[in-house]
């Protein structure tokens, strides 16, 4: 296409690419989040739990919350994340106990099963968990 061209295009037709490539690129990007946690879920369907030590925290752009946590599975060191609710995220601090899935076939990939594994060793009141 020349200059000529691209200038003769009216702002309509420009408009209807911008919306079209925007629309793809939200598809695509959806399409990917939603295909990896397909593959996260399949994935755990064969798990076994273990306890994790929390190992960093962090309050990310759109308010999520985010614990980063620790666990020896097959005498390897792996280093996970996952997503909190806020009321958990304030009341664990560094180094506190929770309890983890991993996937057998692949251990990287985790999932928290109790933010309050805790409680059972602090008390009651160290964890607001509804049972």
């Amino acid at each position: 296409m020349t200059i000529s061209n691209f200038n003769q295009l009216s702002n309509k037709e420009f408009k209807i690419k911008d919306l079209i490539h925007l629309i793809l690129f939200v598809t695509i990007l959806f399409g990917g989040v939603f295909i990896r946690d397909l593959y996260y879920k399949s994935k755990l369907e064969e798990n076994k739990n273990t306890i994790a030590i929390i190992d960093k925290k962090s309050k990310e752009y759109l308010g999520n919350y985010r614990l980063y946590f620790k666990y020896r599975v097959f005498k390897r060191n792996i280093i996970s994340d996952d997503i909190s609710e806020q009321k958990f995220f304030n009341q664990l601090n560094i180094g506190d106990t929770i309890l983890i899935k991993y996937s057998i076939e692949d251990p990287s990939i985790s999932k928290v099963v109790d933010f309050c594994y805790m409680k059972k060793h602090r008390g009651k009141d160290y964890c607001d968990c509804e049972e």
